[in-house]
């Protein structure tokens, strides 16, 4: 009688014991998959990071952050028209001196006809849009509650699609809080 009270005793010790390996092995399994590195931009990539990026903009509901060295005209419409929606919109961007600076720059070397003041001034006069200036951005974060997107570069079409650059896409909320300390440090102190 006593092999069998221990026996059944060892059996519910292992029962529990297999039920907590579960737990342990789903909360991992969670964790895991909320993190996604990728590449984007070169032929065999499976994950265009212009789409990922567009995807995560149009997820927000209630409030958007971003971050960005300078940004593009198809994205500034995704935002002020995000924006007009309802959305807060918060974007973190260079000074606007700076992209003086670059678009002369670029000028000089033909690189590009985007005048990325313009697009600065157009998003400064976009009420829904708060605009922070930054002189150190030099990387790329699109962020929601639920999702964060950040890889090098900047906000522009053509350059998330051609150039070949290494993303992470974020969907674990303790992650995500983690992050809003970095994105805090980025905002003057007074917005802290």
């Amino acid at each position: 009688m006593e092999k069998q009270s221990l026996a059944s005793m060892l059996k519910g010790e292992n029962i529990k014991l297999k039920k907590k390996l579960d737990e342990l092995e789903d909360t991992l399994t969670r964790i895991a998959g909320s993190v996604y590195i990728f590449s984007s931009g070169a032929s065999e990539s499976q994950i265009n990071l212009y789409s990922k990026i567009t995807e995560v903009i149009e997820s927000a509901r209630d409030e958007l952050k971003v971050v960005t060295p300078k940004m593009g005209p198809k994205f500034a419409d995704i935002l002020i028209k995000k924006a007009r929606s309802g959305t807060k919109i918060q974007v973190v961007i260079n000074d606007r001196r700076i992209l003086v600076e670059e678009t002369k720059l670029s000028k000089a070397h033909k690189k590009s006809d985007v005048i990325y003041e313009k697009i600065y001034d157009l998003l400064k006069i976009t009420p829904e849009i708060d605009l922070i200036n930054n002189p150190n951005i030099k990387f790329l974060l699109v962020w929601t509650r639920k999702n964060v997107v950040f890889a090098g570069g900047w906000l522009e079409k053509s350059l998330l699609e051609k150039t070949i650059l290494l993303g992470v896409h974020i969907q674990d909320i303790a992650k995500i809080e983690e992050l809003s300390e970095i994105y805090k440090q980025l905002l003057p102190t007074f917005m802290r």
